[in-house]
């Protein structure tokens, strides 16, 4: 039987991402009015001016809404697949990984992790400090060992179930499930 397992979630917002937004249209009111106020001036060039202006806004427009960004796990017969969907017009895929490849998979915890070294590190996540923030550990043939980290569901948990390596299935029957707390 073929399991598939389709999980959206986005990303929550920064202050980073806030700033970034008011830049980038403070920058276009600036770089839109400037030019409109110099069209009576310089009005051989009135038609280039004016396609600053709009310019300006259209660049304002995708710049700031570019900082929406959702993950999509894809979960079919063990292979997860973690694509980044951006202001819901460009999709780009982070990887495509056998769950049977996972070496190490927990809840989040990033003072755990700070001393290790990774050679790629994938924040697919709402954010860091977030609910039901897991991580994976594997070895990937292009991004060598990487460090995934993502919002696990039951859902989710359930199709990867029988797709784990036999020691992370049984560390999380004992004690990591997701949503309940942990005990020894």
């Amino acid at each position: 039987m073929d399991t598939f397992t389709e999980i959206l979630v986005r990303r929550k917002t920064t202050v980073k991402d806030i700033a970034l937004v008011v830049v980038v249209v403070l920058s276009a009111v600036l770089i839109a009015g400037l030019a409109l106020l110099l069209i009576p001036v310089l009005y051989q060039f009135a038609s280039l001016l004016l396609l600053l202006a709009v310019g300006a806004g259209v660049g304002a427009w995708f710049l700031a809404t570019a900082t929406r960004v959702e993950y999509e796990y894809i979960l079919t017969n063990g292979e997860l697949d973690v694509d980044q969907i951006t202001a819901k017009r460009k999709r780009k895929r982070l990887i495509s990984v056998g769950c049977s490849k996972f070496e190490e998979m927990a809840p989040y915890e990033p003072q755990k992790l700070a001393a290790r070294r990774f050679q790629t590190k994938l924040f697919a996540c709402d954010s860091v400090g977030g609910e039901n923030v897991w991580y994976a550990v594997f070895r990937h043939q292009n991004a060598g060992t990487t460090l995934l980290v993502f919002n696990m569901s039951e859902r989710l948990m359930k199709g990867m179930q029988g797709f784990l390596p036999k020691e992370i299935q049984h560390e999380i029957n004992l004690r990591h499930r997701p949503g309940a707390t942990e005990t020894n």
